[in-house]
């Protein structure tokens, strides 16, 4: 399949696009009811990645659309041909009173439409089900029109949903408050194995005589009794393993790790996995986050701190630590904004301002609902001490970590929080140096500790730098870095006027320890691997040549291309 059968599949199934540029798209779900478009679509080389911010999963998503799970990947040539569709089926779905409501249609290959579209509200085969839960008869609930219509055929009373495996609508079990006895038939596959578990909890309280079985012969009901089968012969089903799924759905969810902020080798924060900003009050921790949320959401500049960042559809902040000083923060940084666009970005940038209603380490899934719920595809905890009870034993480490994960698979995750206590002025220099249980920095993917250079008599700006430490990396290490802080617009910037390509462009022959001291006489720290990494480039892109050393490239000297 490529991305145009795809999206046309989206609008036959009402489901409304928006495009976002560079092969990605945002719609609303299939798999769960969503007013909110939470389904983000992006087009590969050689397959389309699905990513639900809701929490549903690639198999889900395919299986709400009747689409195989491998038609995300392409074909040699980008895609597959795709047959005409012609109907074969039509499932009439009536009310209590026999009024027609709307028809499900039955396409080969396999795929299927609801006429008037949007139609929902009603079990399949509705009034027979009404009857047996007055005649305390037992039910059995299936996945498919087609196998109720088997299931019937047999002399047994069945129903099913209008919409596919991965949810069970509240109207469904009103339907059946009072059953005497249902039996659930999963699927058997993980994806109905799941859903019937979906229904059981639902079915649980209204009726006391619930079990869930599957077929012994072939797929579903359908084929187990055309195989011979009897209700009798159908055997219990065990729940599937949570999160565990074939290699091929494991593939199709999408590995890679994107980079939201960061150039190339440089990945300040990956996709998947959390940024840290750590700083001991005062730091200006929220200042840079909001910094990179802003430029995220599209207002002002694409880059911050000279690196550019991915967009981003909607930001949930967590404004735990003194909301009020934050709302200051964000007034210095709206200044800017003009009016036209403040009203946008409101819709797109929502902030949580009480204490939660459940710390995470009681409620490790809190966070991650809340930002679902929302449609965030980028959360900040503001700070991270105001969200659970303790931060220094592992157990409640643990818990923190927990959530903060739970929050990754839904959303980009920034988290804000403090420097470890008691270390007499020193620099922090790793991991160690952040507060609490090693447990919470061990799930981040990048981590920052923002530390106010000191003052210094040759230096009347000192006292408004920041250091920017970096102490873990998703990819390669940068800085230490230093920040000139503007506390009028609530924004940090760094002054490039040096740099290594600039000392280089000024023709001097120089080598790579040379340009090391340069850089340190003018406050930027860079070691002497990252200055050979700047002068790699600079050879490859012919602005600089190099004089082979007796040790390698890198004790040689350089010097600017003649032109």
């Amino acid at each position: 399949m490529n991305i145009e059968q795809l999206l046309t599949r989206l609008e036959e199934y009402e489901r409304g696009i928006t495009p976002r540029g560079d092969g990605e798209w945002l719609v609303q779900c299939p798999a769960h009811p969503d007013n909110n478009p939470s389904l983000s679509i992006k087009d590969t080389e050689d397959k389309i990645l699905l990513y639900c911010f809701a929490g549903c999963q690639p198999v889900e998503i395919c299986e709400a659309l009747d689409l195989n799970i491998m038609s995300l990947f392409k074909d040699d040539d980008g895609a597959k041909s795709s047959s005409p569709s012609r109907e074969v089926a039509r499932y009439n779905y009536i009310d209590l009173v026999g009024n027609l409501k709307f028809t499900k249609i039955r396409y080969e290959p396999k795929r299927f439409k609801i006429t008037p579209p949007g139609q929902d509200g009603l079990l399949y085969n509705l009034p027979e089900v009404a009857k047996a839960v007055r005649a305390g008869e037992t039910i059995y609930v299936v996945e498919g029109e087609k196998d109720v219509d088997t299931a019937t055929s047999y002399g047994m009373t069945a129903t099913t949903m209008p919409y596919g495996a991965g949810r069970w609508p509240d109207y469904g079990t009103r339907s059946l408050d009072g059953a005497k006895r249902i039996v659930i038939v999963a699927d058997q596959d993980d994806p109905g194995r799941k859903h019937a578990q979906t229904v059981l909890t639902a079915l649980r309280g209204v009726c006391e005589d619930v079990t869930v079985v599957e077929s012994a012969h072939g797929k579903d009901l359908h084929d187990h009794l055309t195989g011979g089968g009897t209700p009798g012969d159908l055997v219990e089903s065990k729940p599937p393993l949570p999160n565990v799924v074939p290699l091929d759905q494991f593939l199709a969810m999408g590995g890679e790790r994107e980079t939201l902020w960061g150039d190339g080798a440089v990945n300040l924060w990956a996709s998947r996995e959390s940024l840290m900003i750590c700083g001991q009050t005062g730091a200006g921790k929220s200042t840079l986050a909001q910094q990179v949320i802003f430029a995220r959401l599209g207002i002002g500049d694409s880059t911050v701190l000279g690196y550019p960042v991915k967009p981003a559809s909607r930001c949930l902040y967590f404004a735990l630590d003194r909301p009020y000083q934050i709302m200051r923060g964000m007034s210095r940084l709206c200044q800017s904004v003009a009016p036209e666009a403040m009203e946008e970005l409101s819709q797109r940038f929502l902030v949580h301002h009480a204490p939660l209603p459940e710390l995470v380490d009681t409620d490790p899934d809190l966070m991650s609902e809340l930002a679902a719920e929302h449609g965030a595809d980028m959360v900040v905890i503001d700070s991270l001490k105001d969200a659970a009870a303790s931060m220094s034993d592992d157990v409640s480490g643990a818990a923190i970590n927990a959530a903060v994960q739970a929050l990754v698979r839904v959303a980009d995750v920034m988290v804000l929080h403090h420097q470890r206590k008691g270390q007499d002025g020193r620099k922090p220099k790793g991991v160690d140096d952040i507060y609490g249980s090693r447990m919470i920095s061990a799930g981040a993917g990048s981590a920052f500790v923002l530390w106010p250079k000191k003052p210094s008599e040759d230096d009347p700006l000192a006292k408004e730098q920041i250091e920017l430490i970096h102490v873990k990396q998703a990819a390669e290490k940068i800085g230490p870095l230093v920040l000139n802080r503007d506390d009028k617009l609530g924004r940090f910037w760094m002054d490039t006027t040096v740099s290594t390509e600039s000392l280089m462009m000024e023709g001097a022959e120089m080598t790579s320890t040379q340009i090391v001291e340069m850089l340190a006489a003018n406050g930027i720290t860079r070691s002497k691997q990252q200055v050979n990494r700047d002068l790699a480039g600079l050879v490859k892109q012919g602005r600089i040549e190099i004089t082979e050393g007796t040790r390698g490239p890198y004790p040689a000297t350089h010097k600017k291309t003649e032109i």
